[in-house]
Parts: C-alpha cells; sequence; structure tokens
C-alpha cells in the first residue's frame, strides 16, 4: 500500500487548470519538506474534499488530483506486468453535501473516460460508502471477530467521523446494518472553526499552547514558522507537529495541560452522539467498537490502554441510558491501509459479502424521537431546531461535569476540568454562535439544496466554533 494525503502542491495565484502536472501536482513531499527552505512562490492545499467555499477552485483541484492519482496507478499496473484496464474503487463519507459527492465523482469519471477507458464509463457501484469498507477489512482479516455479535466501527477522518453498526444474523444474512455520517472529525479539534475569517489562519490554541510552554529553543520555532509559510492551514501545522514527536513533544504538550479538556471534549461527543444512534434506533449494544481513520490517532492523547478507553466510552454509555456490561474496543494501528484494503476487499466477489447498509440519519437534537418528518438544510435556521440542539447541549454538559465522567477521565490520566472549560467560554453563548456560524453558510446553497434533507447531525455545529475559541482561551 501506497499513503497519499489528500494534498496538493499548487503555485501561487494558480489558475483553473486542471493539467496533468503543471499549476498544482500532488504533495508528495508533505510532511517531510526541509523546514528552513523557502517556499516563497508555492503551498500546500490540503482539505481537498471540505474546502468548497470557492466553487471553481475546488472542482479544479479535485479534478488535478484525481487525474494524477489515476495516471500512477495506470502506470504502476503497466510496469509492473499489468494492464492499463484496472479497477478502482473510491470511498466518500454520507455526511457529504450533494454538490460535494457530484464534484468529486464527475472528476473520476472524467480522468477514468481520458486514461482508463473512454468506452466503459467508471462503474456507480465502485463509489462506495466509507464506513463499510473497515467492516469489510475486518470480516476478511480478523477471525476474532464474532459474528454474530453486534459491532460497530467509528472511522474517524479529517472532515467527518462515518460510523457503521453491523449484526450479523444466521446463515450469514445480516439481520440489521446502519450506516451513520457527520461533519464533525478531526479537523473540528485541529483547525481553526468554522468562520471564514479564520480559514487560512495557522494558529489555534494547540499550537499556542505548545509555543508558549518550556519546550521549544529558538531553531525548532524558527522550524514550525517556516512550516507554516507553506501549510495550508492550522490542521496541516498540527499534522507536521504530530509527524515528529521527538523533536516537538507535541502529544505531551496537550496531555500535560488544562488544554486535554478539549480533546476530551471532542472524543466524548462523537461516543454521545453513537449512543443516541443506538438509543434512538434500538439498535442492539455491541459488543465490539472499532476505531479507524487518521482522525482516531488522537485517542492516543486520552488513553494508554484499550481498557481505559472502554470505560470512557461505558461510562458514557450508560449516562445516556444504555445497560451496557461487556465492551471490547479497539484501534487499528495502520487505519489509512484497513480503510484502503477494505475497499478492494468489497470489489472482490470471493470474499464475504456485506450488504450495502441502510443510511440513516439521527440528528441527536432533543424531541427528535418525536419528529414525524426529516429536517432540511433551510429547518436548521429556525428557532425551534436550535431550541432542540440547545436542550441537546444541555444534556450532554450534564454528562461532562458527572462525577462518574470525570472520574473515569482522571483515571486515565488526564488533566480534565470542566470548570476550566466553563471559565474558558464553553457556555450557550459560543454554542449559540457556533450554530449560527453553521447555519449561515448554507446562504450560498441553492433554493433546491436549501431544501434538501439535511445529512448531518446539528448537535456537532454548537461545538464547531466552541472547541476552537476555547483552546484558544486555555493556550
Amino acid at each position: 500500500p501506497i499513503s497519499i494525503r489528500s494534498v496538493l502542491y499548487e503555485k501561487n495565484q494558480a489558475g483553473n487548470n486542471p493539467c496533468l502536472f503543471e499549476e498544482r501536482n500532488v504533495g508528495f513531499n508533505y510532511k517531510r519538506e526541509v523546514s528552513t527552505r523557502s517556499f516563497s512562490s508555492n503551498k500546500y492545499v490540503s482539505d481537498l474534499k471540505w474546502n468548497i467555499h470557492a466553487a471553481a477552485t475546488f472542482k479544479c483541484r479535485v479534478e488535478a488530483y484525481c487525474y494524477q492519482i489515476l495516471w500512477m496507478l495506470r502506470n504502476h499496473s503497466l510496469t509492473h506486468g499489468g494492464t492499463e484496464k484496472i479497477q478502482v474503487a473510491v470511498t466518500y463519507p454520507l455526511a457529504m453535501r450533494p454538490t460535494q459527492l457530484r464534484t468529486i465523482k464527475d472528476a473520476w469519471k472524467k480522468a477514468w473516460n481520458n486514461l482508463i477507458d473512454s468506452n466503459n464509463p467508471f462503474p456507480e457501484r465502485n463509489f462506495m460508502i466509507e464506513s463499510l469498507a473497515p467492516y469489510k477489512y475486518s470480516a476478511v482479516t480478523n477471525t476474532n471477530l464474532l459474528r454474530t455479535d453486534a459491532y460497530v466501527n467509528m472511522d474517524i477522518g479529517g472532515g467527518s467521523t462515518d460510523i457503521l453498526f453491523y449484526k450479523e444474523g444466521v446463515l450469514g444474512r445480516p439481520t440489521k446494518s446502519r450506516a451513520y455520517s457527520v461533519f464533525f472529525a478531526a479537523n473540528d479539534l485541529w483547525g481553526t472553526g468554522m468562520s471564514p475569517t479564520r480559514r487560512n489562519l495557522k494558529d489555534n490554541g494547540f499550537i499556542k499552547n505548545l509555543e508558549n510552554g518550556d519546550g521549544l529553543d529558538a531553531i525548532k520555532i524558527t522550524n514550525i514558522n517556516n512550516y507554516k509559510d507553506i501549510a495550508s492551514n492550522a490542521s496541516d501545522v498540527v499534522t507536521y507537529l504530530f509527524s515528529k514527536p521527538e523533536e516537538y513533544h507535541f502529544a505531551d504538550s496537550i496531555r500535560q495541560s488544562k488544554i486535554a479538556s478539549v480533546v476530551v471534549v471532542h472524543f466524548a461527543a462523537t461516543i454521545y452522539y453513537l449512543a443516541n444512534i443506538i438509543k434512538t434506533n434500538n439498535l442492539e449494544i455491541p459488543s465490539c467498537v472499532n476505531f479507524s481513520g487518521m482522525g482516531s490517532k488522537y485517542i492516543d492523547i486520552i488513553v494508554g490502554s484499550n481498557e481505559e478507553l472502554a470505560s470512557i466510552v461505558k461510562v458514557i454509555f450508560k449516562h445516556v441510558g444504555l445497560n451496557v456490561a461487556n465492551l471490547n474496543v479497539s484501534r487499528d494501528s495502520n487505519p489509512k491501509e484497513v480503510t484502503a484494503l477494505g475497499a478492494i476487499y468489497m470489489l472482490d466477489p470471493e470474499t464475504t459479502k456485506v450488504e450495502t447498509p441502510r443510511s440513516t440519519i439521527v440528528y441527536c437534537i432533543d424531541g427528535e424521537e418525536d419528529m414525524e418528518d426529516a429536517l432540511t438544510y433551510e429547518d436548521t435556521t429556525k428557532d425551534s431546531t436550535w431550541n432542540m440542539v440547545e436542550k441537546e447541549m444541555d444534556k450532554f454538559t450534564t454528562l461532562l461535569q458527572s462525577q462518574s465522567f470525570i472520574s473515569t477521565i482522571n483515571n486515565a490520566g488526564i488533566m480534565y476540568s470542566f470548570n476550566e472549560l466553563q471559565s474558558n467560554g464553553f457556555d450557550k453563548n459560543n454554542f449559540k454562535s457556533s450554530y449560527v456560524t453553521m447555519t449561515d453558510s448554507f446562504a450560498q446553497m441553492s433554493d433546491d439544496e436549501k431544501k434538501a434533507n439535511l445529512k448531518d447531525a446539528p448537535f456537532f455545529w454548537a461545538l464547531k466554533d466552541t472547541l476552537y475559541n476555547v483552546a484558544l482561551a486555555m493556550a
């Protein structure tokens, strides 16, 4: 397997030209650059799947990336005894807005027609729901998985978290299979929130917390500043700092600081959402929860062992009202490879069959069980929707300040304090402001898109800007 991030290396002031190897190219050297080198005329552009704020540029960048990746795959096949008639699987998160997904699919199809087979279009079945791939990998390779037990995979990426619930019944036929996706993941922790004015900032509370500490000499600070010159955003800088643990000790700077409380809140929110999925849809409590995706690596900051992680998951489940007894958790050591191999297995009819799950939306808002119709994007701007989100946030903050939760986190050795969170802006004013920032972004949608069914959980919108603001205040 070859790991290549969704990153382009782009000239400053590049036009909308997707041609091969011209103004923008795949960022093979991402995180490997000599940090003292000058990059005055070039920059990295990451977050290709989610940075849709300039539609024409977004389309061009996606086309350039897809064209180059497919060109390399074809050439690799040709130079290793294969043909140009390769098979390709493309996975996508359910939380993607229709316009995003359409742009990405069109880019792959265009590249396929130009490079592989102009007579036979790219098969629509080869576009796959991302949350299925890790389960497919486990089903094929993990002999310890009790296939009749309920199983959950949480694939935490940069932009989205994709969840698969799978319960397989007798004779190899699944009794329940559900897929979920939310626009809440690692970028909401390591980025700069949702405000458009902060989109290109290269700093956040976690970076400042490191820089304000005693662990950096002048050379290291210079290296970080040089990397900021070529980074797209704060998430890129965080990725760089994590990639050099012996040099910057970035994870330690978080773990040993009160800012670790923000990381705890982010993780607790994802598990709180999972617990609500299980409760709202009357699903069986899983015997195994597996964490995949590169975004899930931040869990290592919170806990050292899977036993500690299971204790945190169980205390959140119990708070939501789930009677959980035995629960195992696991973490993929190479999450990107797991997703890639799982997608390839899905192309192979000889491996274990996995039926396509029913995609379901759980909004995780108070009163959801009484709702008869799905929300639209337009509905989220109404006061009634915010009122439901506000009540759900009250329930969530009750968890965060409960003694059972606090003691479980402290037993894992984390400096967690709900009082510190509150004193630094974790409050209803920030929740509301964060929520409104998200709904304001829908103004650019067409009327048809605004009336489309919501494909996200508005519960998380109250946290997106809040986490950034609280971390910055704590630094």
